[in-house]
Formats: C-alpha cells, structure tokens, sequence
C-alpha cells in the first residue's frame, strides 16, 4: 500500500511538470507589466508678430518701343541710292541718308518754278515802274492825288500775287525735291526693309521699319486680382507714380532697370481680366551689372516688381509653414499644439500675408517643422531653430 502511494505522488508530479512545461512553452514566462510612457514629439518654432510693411506685386511682360514708324516715300520714283549698310537689325544714326529717288524731274520743276519766280518779279517791277510814269504825267497837269487806275494798284496787287504764287510753286518744287533723299529720324534701328535699288516707289508705299532704341518701355499684364495692391488710378493720374524694378536674365547674369509707370490700358474681360500697365525704362539700378537701355531689344521678356501700398498692417506666415490645406500650426502657452486656417489675402513667392494682426500684439509661435502625426491639442516640446 505504501509503495501504491508513492507510485501516485510521483505520477502526479510528472504530469504537473509536464503541463507546466507545455504552458510556459505556449505563454511564456509571467512578467509583470510596465507603466506606458507617452511619446511627446519635438517641434521647432519661429516667432512671428504682426507689422506693417509695404506691399509689392509682381508682373511679367516685355520690351516695347514707343517710337515704332514707317519710312514711306511721299513722291514717286526710282531709288538710284540705297544705304550699304541698311539691313534688318542694323543701327543707325539720326540724319544718315538711307535712301534716295532719282532727282532729275524734281531736279527740272525746280528750275522751272525758279524761272517762273524770276519772270513774275520782272513783271511787277515793270508794272511798279508804268505806274511811276503814270503817276507823273498825272501830277504834270492835275493836282491831287492820282485815282487807282492811274497808279494801277489794281495791276500791281495783281503782279503781286502772281510773285507770291510763284514763291510758293517754288517752294512746293524745292520740298519736292529735298524728299527725294530719305533720312534716318532718330537713332534707332532697322526692324524691316522693302526697299532694293532700281526700284520703284510711290507714295505712301512702305519702304522701311524703324524703331527707337534709347526710350523704351515695358508693356507688363497686372491681374486684376491685383490691382488693391497698388496705387493705380484707373480713371485719374493712371500708373504716373508707380516706381518698377525690371529684370532680365542675359547672357547669364540678371540684370534690372528702374523704371516707372507711364500708362495704362484698362482694357477688362471677363475671359482675360488683366490690366496692361506700360511703364518707361530709366536706367540701370545701382548695383546691377551696367547695361544701357540702347542695348535692350524690345520683345525682351522682363519681370517687373512693381512698388504697391505701404504701412500696411500684416502678419507673414512663411510658405513653408504651410500644409497641404493652407492651415498651419502654433504652439500655445500650454505647449500644445494648435491650428489654424485664416483667410489669405495675398501671397508672394516666400509668404503668405494675412491681413492685420492675427495675434493682437502677442507672439504667435508658429510651428515649421510639424510633426508626421500632428493632433490638435497635443502636446510637444518646442525647440528653436538652431538650437
């Protein structure tokens, strides 16, 4: 019986052992558990208040001449001369002769209209002379003054006339032939030529394109998005007391003008709703590379950076601190997170400017480096740039 007892003891520790392997075996060993510790993310913050700054747009257009005209001939005939030197794209000095027609029936009215003067003078000295005779026969017997047909005033108003008739055939003869030679009119350059010797022209045929080079402008298309942002009054002074920096890249370096504002063309429509603002070049801007206006080709593209309003109260978001929705975040005395969603009023190439003091004169600590799971009201420990 004894030895019963102890056969059933040991059998009941095995099978105990055994289960309690297979337990650990599936569950693992027993380990208390450990308190949750509560991630808090790291963000860095810029502090930003409001300010009051002057706003400026930005437009893009490009280089125009004011002075763009046709050279047409205003008589008719053959070009015996043409400048060698008249090509498309050549620049040429105010006076240079570009072309010339053939003189030689100008040449022979003139002469004529001359002759003609000449004969007409003759006339009214002898008619002034006639008249003396006459008058002094007529003392030799009358007293009194001589009557009109004895002085012959009426011939010699006459005669008079016919001299000034002459003067102005010769005038006309002269003018005729002095636009026999075609002149340049300013400094400027060839844009077209339709012009070849021998040829024959009329009047009001053009025979060349020319533009000037040393008052240009810039035509630039303002949204009319815009136009709260600038001092632009449409129905009054215009764009005269706009101030412009124009810049272009060539031959790889940017280069900028000053410039300001001369006109514009409030042309609105509803598919294209922009205003064409023209504005004259000045001169380059100090510290740009030197390049005179004569140089600038007009179908140039430009950028332009057109000085607005000022003192405008603002608060500039960075556009970096922007998400995908145009919210951004802060951080609040509590060290919270916080968002926001203003309305926008305008926006540069850098930041985004909300109208007025967003934050009524406090510190607004804007968040630029948001976190990749970022809750509203969370917690988060601020760290500053560069720290």
């Amino acid at each position: 019986m004894k030895i019963l007892i102890q056969i059933v003891l040991i059998a009941l520790i095995a099978t105990g052992a055994y289960f309690g392997r297979l337990y650990l075996l599936e569950n693992g060993p027993v380990v208390p558990p450990k308190e949750e510790v509560a991630f808090v993310p790291t963000v860095e913050v810029l502090p930003v208040v409001g300010e009051r700054r002057g706003l400026f747009i930005r437009a893009e257009g490009m280089v125009t001449s004011p002075s763009r005209l046709d050279i047409t001939p205003e008589i008719s005939g053959r070009i015996v001369r043409v400048l060698p030197a008249l090509q498309e794209g050549a620049f040429i000095k105010q006076g240079i002769e570009l072309a010339a027609i053939d003189e030689a029936d100008y040449t022979l009215a003139l002469q004529a209209a001359t002759a003609n003067t000449k004969a007409r003078i003759a006339a009214l000295d002898l008619e002034l002379e006639n008249a003396k005779v006459a008058v002094e026969d007529w003392q030799a017997i009358h007293e009194g003054t001589p009557p009109p047909l004895v002085t012959r005033a009426l011939q010699i108003a006459a005669a008079r006339a016919a001299v000034e008739g002459a003067k102005v055939s010769e005038g006309q003869a002269q003018l005729a032939l002095d636009r026999a030679v075609l002149r340049m009119p300013f400094d400027g350059r060839v844009v077209a030529k339709m012009v070849e010797f021998g040829q024959r022209v009329v009047p009001g045929a053009t025979m060349l394109t020319i533009e000037k080079v040393d008052d240009l402008e810039v035509r630039l298309t303002i949204p009319h998005s815009e136009l709260g942002f600038i001092d632009l009054d449409l129905a009054g002074h215009g764009a005269q007391k706009l101030e412009l920096e124009v810049s272009a890249e060539i031959g790889g370096r940017l280069h900028t003008w000053r410039a300001t504002g001369a006109r514009t063309v409030p042309m609105l429509d509803s598919r294209n709703p922009v205003v064409t603002l023209i504005a004259t070049l000045l001169g380059p801007s100090p510290g740009s590379p030197t390049m005179d206006i004569s140089s600038l080709l007009p179908g140039l593209f430009v950028t332009a950076k057109i000085r607005g309003l000022e003192n405008v109260p603002v608060t500039a978001i960075p556009r970096t601190a922007l998400q995908v929705d145009g919210s951004f975040f802060s951080v609040d005395a509590d060290s919270k997170l916080r968002r926001h969603q203003p309305e926008f009023f305008k926006y540069t190439n850098t930041e985004a400017l909300i109208a007025g003091d967003f934050m009524d004169g406090k510190t607004l600590r804007l968040v630029t480096l948001v976190p990749t799971i970022s809750v509203e009201g969370m917690d988060v420990l601020v760290e500053q740039p560069g720290s």
